[in-house]
């Protein structure tokens, strides 16, 4: 998981300029604090796919078919089943379902401080404002 790339530019405040002060340091606060509670838990690692997001898989005649495999890491099975959409969680059966929670949280500031950082591009400033919305509202502090 590449999560601890994602936090270390997110300190880098020429790299995260456009970001407020008061975004920054919110960001900081729930990356760390989940980085904090997913050092507590244990999980059995496996490889993964790293982002398995809908823009990294095609449907063809034979199923479907992952693309983009540079995010490939180790890790718990949760981190990819992030990635998912929650009404799918049911058809996933002897997962953590705390930890996907964790994991969907720590995936949204990674998000979040990768978009920040490249809003030059308009969907990139898009997504960083979405993921911040997630969060905050996850936080309980909604705009």
């Amino acid at each position: 998981m590449a999560l601890w790339r994602a936090r270390t530019a997110l300190d880098d405040d020429t790299f995260m300029v456009a970001l407020s002060t008061d975004d920054k340091q919110f960001l900081r606060r729930v990356f760390d604090a989940s980085l904090r509670e997913l050092d507590q838990r244990s999980f059995e690692e496996r490889r993964l796919h790293g982002e398995p997001h809908s823009g990294n898989r095609i449907s063809t005649a034979a199923g479907i078919r992952w693309i983009d495999f540079e995010s490939c890491c180790v890790g718990p099975l949760e981190w990819d089943l992030a990635f998912l959409p929650p009404e799918l969680d049911p058809h996933f059966r002897d997962v953590d379902r705390e930890l996907i929670e964790l994991l969907r949280r720590l995936n949204s500031a990674r998000v979040a401080t990768w978009c920040w950082g490249r809003v030059g591009f308009a969907v990139l400033r898009r997504h960083g404002e979405h993921h911040l919305f997630i969060l905050r509202a996850l936080a309980g502090d909604g705009p």
